[in-house]
Parts: structure tokens; C-alpha cells; sequence
């Protein structure tokens, strides 16, 4: 293995002009009680893709700041009641 990407130039042109396309944060339920975890769509190609860790810092950030849930893993957060979860969804689910 080289290091680089193993598509072919087609594939990575794609997942590059996605990256710069506007993605907008979904928040799901996830299988633990009060756990959301974070998927993006492209709303004017009506895609789902995956989310970055560029979209999810902020996120991160605002919690440790606002003491508003725990980033239980890369796109998950876990939070201590239903207030909090939705003073999170307030904030995050424009």
C-alpha cells in the first residue's frame, strides 16, 4: 500500500466536490437511551454522506463548553436527561 487513495480519479473527484458542497447535520436516535448520533445530507443532490470531523468539532467543542453532553465517540454524543438532549437539538438541529 502506497498511502494513497485506492479509487479510481472519477471516484475521488466526487467525494471531493461533496466535501465542498453545503452539508446539513441530521441528529438520530441512536440504540442508547439518550444518545444521538450525526449523519449529513447534501439537500440539493438529496444525498446522504458521511459526516467529517471538521462538521463535528464545533459540536464537540460546544458541548465541553456548555457542559451539554459527552462525544462518546466519532459521531455520537451521549447526554444526562431529555433537557439536555434538547437544548443540544436547540442548538444543533437547524
Amino acid at each position: 500500500m502506497t498511502g494513497k487513495f485506492c479509487g479510481n480519479a472519477v471516484d475521488r473527484k466526487i467525494i471531493d466536490e461533496t466535501r465542498k458542497m453545503a452539508r446539513k447535520i441530521v441528529w438520530i436516535p441512536a440504540e442508547e437511551p439518550l444518545t444521538l448520533a450525526a449523519r449529513a445530507t447534501i439537500e440539493e443532490l438529496s444525498w446522504d454522506v458521511g459526516v467529517f470531523d471538521d462538521d463535528l468539532i464545533p459540536v464537540h467543542l460546544w458541548c465541553h463548553d456548555n457542559d451539554c453532553g459527552t462525544r462518546m465517540s466519532f459521531d455520537h454524543f451521549r447526554f444526562r436527561t431529555e433537557a439536555e438532549m434538547t437544548m443540544f437539538l436547540l442548538k444543533w438541529n437547524a
